[in-house]
């Protein structure tokens, strides 16, 4: 009986020990402070441009970790420049809005050709502009426009937040708009960004629907 008191006392006391630990794991809901945040709805409305892509092209209900290295990183980047007006890119210029974005500078001789089967968003240029070897490589949104809600914001640790944004599209010559599916992304306080922030995880889980 003595071992036993003895046991379980140590095993109150690991729980009383860990309780913390597991509370401060799970972060601080900032949700209604956060969202509002000008670099936080910046960051967001760019990336969910992409994600919301993303989830109509695979129509898919799986869930899917998103690489933000290498090629993958420089057209992603590329995708986002293009909502913002850029068609053309220097090795310098789509590593600066790489790094922007993810905190990285990918080399560019991992940038294929536009024929090539594993071109995505930026491809070597056709030579329409000799002092701009990289070009955007995509489409168009056409009648269809990304839209987003910012659902959730946790607060992990000092500078460092996890946020959860449903994905949108407006179908805009049907005055529709339907949900396609969720990104969970993280980002992290970053000095060299013009968002203030750089992403450092996505996970997209889509709901089946496309364009």
């Amino acid at each position: 009986m003595k071992y036993f008191k003895k046991f379980l006392s140590f095993i109150l006391i690991s729980a009383i020990c860990i309780m913390p630990m597991n509370a401060e794991a799970a972060g601080k809901n900032v949700t209604s402070s956060m969202k509002k945040d000008k670099a936080i709805k910046k960051i967001v409305r760019d990336i969910c441009s992409y994600t919301t892509c993303e989830l109509c092209e695979a129509r898919s209900t799986k869930t899917k970790k998103v690489s933000l290295k290498g090629y993958n990183a420089l057209s992603i980047a590329a995708f986002v420049e293009y909502q913002n007006g850029r068609v053309s890119y220097t090795s310098k210029e789509i590593q600066k809005a790489t790094n922007n974005l993810f905190g990285i500078k990918p080399k560019t001789n991992s940038i294929p050709s536009i024929d090539s089967p594993k071109r995505r968003w930026i491809s070597k240029s056709t030579g329409f502009r000799a002092d701009k070897p990289y070009m955007y490589s995509g489409g168009d949104w056409g009648a269809h426009q990304p839209s987003y809600t910012i659902k959730k914001v946790v607060k992990v640790k000092k500078g460092v937040y996890d946020i959860t944004v449903t994905n949108k599209l407006k179908i805009l010559d049907e005055g529709k708009t339907r949900t396609v599916g969720t990104t969970y992304m993280r980002i992290k306080k970053y000095s060299k960004s013009s968002y203030k922030y750089k992403i450092t995880k996505i996970k997209l889980k889509g709901n089946g629907s496309g364009y």
